[in-house]
């Protein structure tokens, strides 16, 4: 039970950001066991979170190889590839999560952060009225659903997603971002 006790002290040093002694403690609990898969992805999540990636992922595919059901193994191991803007490599991973996890929100709506970054609307599309097939009132679904028909010049549903993502909530200041993007747009474009 010593592995257990490092691993929840290394908890503690986190929440307190003395993340070296977290780091410290996480590796001693994996010496003591070394299929210990919390371990390693609490190792993994601070290791991308000091930008440590190749660490990071490293620990994540450890995590994968002892216990391949592990969800948030792929999503950060996901994350991690993001950083290092791997976007294909990472919507692999985020699948992997969503295939194991299929109502996660953050799963999908990284997936579709990565498919935006690679300016595949109409996938990034699908995986934002995923979210809203799980949750009809999130705004950021609509906020997103709003850019991306921004992009796609399909101006009417953009303002109309975009007015939805406001009237769910008025201080989304994203949501009137795009808008006047969107009323911008449309005033250079009309004859």
């Amino acid at each position: 039970e010593l592995d257990l006790a490092y691993y929840n002290r290394s908890l503690t040093h986190a929440a307190l950001e003395n993340l070296a002694s977290a780091l410290s403690d996480l590796k001693k609990a994996i010496v003591l066991r070394p299929a210990f898969n919390p371990a390693y992805i609490q190792l993994g999540m601070l290791q991308l979170s000091l930008e440590q990636y190749q660490s990071a992922l490293v620990n994540f595919s450890i995590a994968i190889q002892n216990d391949s059901s592990q969800a948030t193994a792929y999503y950060y191991r996901g994350q991690t590839l993001v950083a290092l803007k791997e976007w294909s490599l990472s919507i692999s991973e985020f699948d992997k999560a969503i295939y194991l996890d299929s109502n996660n929100i953050d799963y999908i709506r990284l997936k579709a952060a990565a498919l935006i970054s690679l300016k595949n609307w109409e996938a990034a599309s699908r995986c934002y009225i995923k979210i809203l097939d799980i949750n009809l009132n999130a705004v950021l679904a609509y906020r997103q659903l709003g850019f991306i028909k921004l992009q796609t010049k399909a101006f009417d549903q953009a303002e109309s997603l975009l007015n939805r993502a406001i009237q769910l909530n008025n201080k989304d200041a994203m949501s009137y971002f795009y808008r006047a993007l969107l009323y911008s747009c449309l005033l250079y474009t009309s004859p």
